[in-house]
């Protein structure tokens, strides 16, 4: 029986995990930013429709800019979750190896929703015509955006987290206690 120890095979993906980690904080940062710093409070539900061109002509740059890091927290996501696939399947364990990549086939499904989510949203606050004529359909874009995204992505999370709990938990290279959280 050929086993790996971890001693061997960490050095060829140590730069992986690294970088997966870094990726992971780089992620919160991003999004602990876009969502209390550069996303503003929508209209209120009776705002008239000179009110809700106001609120988005007023916040167009700054969700431009919010919506560009949530871009940039899509790039990151693949090496967050490749950097936590490599330090679970770094083990010789086999058992873990499906569950792992069934949790990077969530990472794509992720990135994927949270992309057209993304153009979505930044449609809202782009200047087109139509908006002028019904500033409303700005509304509506937004909110399709965040029933979209909020209810896929829990689905989607779910499976992410999951996943790569019971290949943390099979392969023994994550703590416990965050297996069972996870």
């Amino acid at each position: 029986m050929n086993m790996h120890t971890s001693h061997e095979i960490t050095p060829r993906h140590a730069w992986v995990v690294r970088l997966g980690g870094l990726a992971g904080l780089l992620i919160i940062a991003l999004t602990l930013v876009v969502n209390f710093v550069l996303t503003p409070l929508p209209p209120a539900e009776d705002a008239d429709a000179q009110q809700i061109a106001a609120f988005f002509s007023d916040h167009s740059s700054s969700m431009a800019l919010a919506n560009g890091m949530r871009n940039l927290g899509l790039v990151l996501i693949p090496l967050w979750w490749v950097g936590l696939y490599c330090l679970v399947t770094r083990t010789g364990n086999t058992a873990a190896k499906p569950w792992a990549m069934m949790g990077l086939v969530a990472t794509a499904a992720l990135m994927a929703l949270g992309t057209v989510n993304n153009y979505i949203q930044t449609a809202a606050f782009a200047d087109l015509s139509v908006f002028s004529e019904h500033p409303e359909h700005r509304r509506l874009l937004r909110s399709l955006s965040g029933v979209g995204f909020g209810g896929a992505s829990r689905l989607i999370f779910a499976a992410l987290h999951a996943n790569f709990s019971i290949a943390g938990w099979l392969s023994m290279t994550l703590p416990r206690w965050l297996c069972i959280v996870g």
